[in-house]
């Protein structure tokens, strides 16, 4: 009975189950597979972002678009003007146009495709997004690293000018080799690390004045090399290698399913995925090298804006940088239905294009400097003239020339001041050396102004040195040593010399001061004493055989093709000069069109920029 009881109970308990299983069995059966429910996941995840994609399109769609035509028509305008209008200022001297107009141009393609991909995004083309987007972006990077390069390398060169003219007055009171101890460790024992090291760095010079020559002569050669290497040509050859490169990743990268071209696909990812991961890597090394410059770019100034430019760019390319790619990786696709990581990174590139074109094209206008090249501001030329003897003024004046000094400076241009300074000593040690020889030799003077500009020359020198000229082979054996004057003019007091207190101001031309002040016939009497018999006008009149070592080392200092002061004049202007220099003919005024080219330089392109700070 009992056996029973328990098989009866059994029995009902497998038909409860059964029955059970029979009903619940509708409602647990999954017919999908793993693969057919991710897809409808993904189409119900997709639904919810075209619910939002169709309620921003219009609105976007118009916005962008509008901005495109907008900005096109901006950069377009902008570039096109300041390309006209600075072409006779030293804009271009200074900021290559290929550098400006690549920079430029891979700006406004990367903001136009981050417009239009806004605009359309989920539906705008993947393979777009690698061939347009990341290359663009990969040039301006490289671009930017150039110019920052290309700028620290061009305001040192400023710095290294500046540090010469300093160790030139220096170099006559060097302790001789004797007086130095034999343990003393020069600059050229460091090694070649070391010495890279202080000249990125930009270290202090050592107190020996040897070893400040030779590590200046050691920066100089460098960073002539450097900025030989970023020519042009060299950075247009850069941006070709670059291209190269991005396009065959890019190539690459369409063999992948979502940046196929045919059939175009629109479902790629908007972070970082394996098919871009090397773009990725090459941009944030890219980004990387831009920290050490922003440092290195602290601590100069310049007239064109660069320095900013440079700071701002690169500050904001670190930091927008970053946020595009995080916003990319993290953000929900429905934020990416409102906007995209390009928004991060736009700004960037209308900053870049306000700092290197719109606000300097601003300051061309504002200063007028399209006017001083022959605009048609002052059609009479009455204002032209007026400006013009303004800054002739400026040049007797030695408050106003420590002004144009400093101005040079902000125009990377400071080796025309010391031109300036030069060739007005030059003009004292020629006036003086005739009015003291003449002195000794009991030359008649002529009577009236002559005889009285004599006097006044005479008793401002107290007591002049001259120096016999030197052998050949020793006026050529050092560079920086050859270029000091030893002859005790040193002394001259500046001011005085710049204000014309000891022979007439600048701009007047050494043969001009010496007609000015009636000393020509007392020079025919010196050259008559040497053999040089000819007569012939002021500025072809020969100089004494003492003073042609001065004029050599003018020459070395200044017009010579490798000068450590080169001034930019034109072959025209040179060659006279070297042939001169070469047969040993030298004139009084073989320096003058040299002159009128540093001049036409100050007043066209470093005067304008005085005014400004004024």
């Amino acid at each position: 009975m009992n056996i029973f009881r328990k098989s009866l109970f059994l029995l009902f308990f497998l038909a409860a189950y059964v029955l059970s299983a029979s009903v619940d069995a509708p409602d647990t059966f999954d017919p999908l597979t793993p693969e057919q429910r991710a897809a409808l996941a993904a189409q119900e995840k997709m639904k919810s972002i075209l619910e939002i994609y169709q309620k921003v399109k219009i609105p976007k769609r118009i916005f962008w678009f509008t901005f495109i035509g907008i900005w096109v028509t901006f950069c377009i305008v902008t570039t096109f003007l300041y390309l006209k209008k600075s072409a006779n200022t030293q804009e271009f001297k200074f900021k290559s146009k290929t550098m400006t107009l690549v920079v430029a141009g891979t700006g406004l393609v990367f903001v136009v495709h981050a417009m239009a991909t806004e605009a359309l995004v989920p539906y705008y083309p993947c393979f777009l997004r690698v061939w347009i987007g990341y290359i663009a972006l990969l040039l301006f990077s490289v671009s930017l690293i150039v110019r920052a390069i290309n700028y620290i390398a061009q305001v040192r060169m400023i710095r290294f000018k500046g540090e010469i003219s300093n160790l030139l007055t220096q170099v006559d009171s060097a302790p001789n080799e004797s007086e130095k101890s034999g343990l003393h460790k020069t600059y050229m024992d460091k090694g070649v690390i070391k010495r890279f090291f202080r000249l990125i760095v930009n270290s202090q010079y050592s107190e020996d004045i040897d070893d400040k020559q030779a590590e200046l002569q050691f920066r100089l050669t460098v960073n002539n090399r450097v900025l030989d290497l970023l020519r042009s040509r060299n950075y247009a050859i850069l941006c070709g290698i670059v291209l190269v490169i991005s396009v065959s990743i890019s190539a690459y990268f369409t063999t992948y399913e979502n940046y196929h071209i045919i059939p175009v696909s629109f479902s790629c990812k908007s972070g970082i995925t394996t098919p871009v991961l090397p773009l990725y890597i090459i941009l944030c090394v890219v980004v990387v090298l831009m920290l050490p410059l922003i440092f290195l770019c602290f601590g100069f100034t310049d007239a064109f804006g660069m320095q900013i430019e440079l700071l701002v760019t690169m500050i904001m390319v670190l930091i927008l940088f970053t946020a595009m790619i995080l916003y990319n990786e993290l953000a929900p696709p429905t934020a990416l239905m409102y906007a995209t990581g390009y928004v991060f990174i736009m700004p960037v590139f209308f900053m870049q294009q306000f700092f290197l074109i719109a606000y300097p094209l601003y300051k061309i206008y504002k200063i007028g400097g399209h006017s001083l090249s022959g605009g048609s501001a002052d059609r009479s030329g009455v204002a032209v003239s007026t400006r013009k003897e303004q800054f002739e003024g400026l040049l007797a004046y030695p408050a106003g020339f420590t002004r144009l000094s400093q101005a040079a400076l902000e125009t990377f241009c400071p080796e025309n001041i010391e031109f300036l300074k030069d060739y007005q000593l030059l003009k004292f040690k020629v006036c003086s050396l005739v009015v003291s020889d003449t002195n000794n030799s009991n030359v008649p003077e002529d009577e009236g102004q002559g005889s009285m500009a004599k006097t006044q020359i005479s008793d401002s020198i107290p007591s002049l040195k001259h120096e016999t000229e030197d052998d050949e082979n020793m006026r050529h054996s050092s560079l920086l040593m050859g270029t000091v004057d030893s002859t005790g003019t040193s002394e001259v007091d500046m001011d005085q010399l710049i204000g014309g207190e000891l022979v007439p101001p600048l701009p007047i031309t050494i043969p001009e001061a010496m007609y000015k002040m009636g000393l020509m016939l007392d020079l025919h009497l010196i050259n008559d004493t040497e053999g040089k018999k000819e007569r012939t006008t002021p500025k072809m009149t020969l100089i004494p055989n003492k003073l042609k070592d001065d004029f050599w080392k003018f020459y070395v200092k200044f017009i010579q093709e490798e000068a450590l002061l080169a001034v930019n004049v034109p072959v025209k202007v040179s060659a006279p000069i070297e042939a001169a220099i070469k047969n040993e003919k030298y004139t009084l005024g073989m320096y003058d069109e040299a002159l009128d080219e540093v001049l036409n330089s100050l007043y066209t392109n470093t005067y304008p920029i005085m005014l400004k700070t004024l």
